[in-house]
């Protein structure tokens, strides 16, 4: 996952640290100090003001995570409408920004 300077917003960068971390054990697992840890934020209670606890702060962090696979989604069907298009070039405009999403290292963020 890309690093974010020290200077981005730290509602960012506690996203980008849980979705990091989330790659090898659950956000449940991860504690609070830890997410603070690897964001490099210092001030212990930034979960709390930007998120208001950690499920908040997994709920953001899953809303990324579906803007990143469905966002790309809606102008590849629209560029299939109103012409001749082919089940393969459906399913591609469907699945393929979700596959890209899982093979792209860091979540593409």
């Amino acid at each position: 996952m890309s690093a974010l300077p020290a200077g981005a917003p730290t509602r960012e960068r506690l996203i980008r640290s849980i979705l990091s971390l989330s790659q090898d054990r659950s956000p449940r697992e991860l504690t609070v100090r830890e997410i603070l840890n690897h964001a490099g934020v210092r001030n212990g209670s930034a979960v709390g003001y930007h998120f208001g606890d950690k499920d908040g702060l997994i709920r953001a962090a899953s809303m990324r995570l579906q803007e990143l696979a469905l966002d790309p989604v809606f102008p590849a069907m629209a560029a299939l409408k109103g012409g001749a298009c082919t089940v393969e070039e459906v399913l591609a405009a469907l699945f393929m920004p979700s596959l890209n999403l899982v093979f792209t290292e860091g979540f593409g963020l």
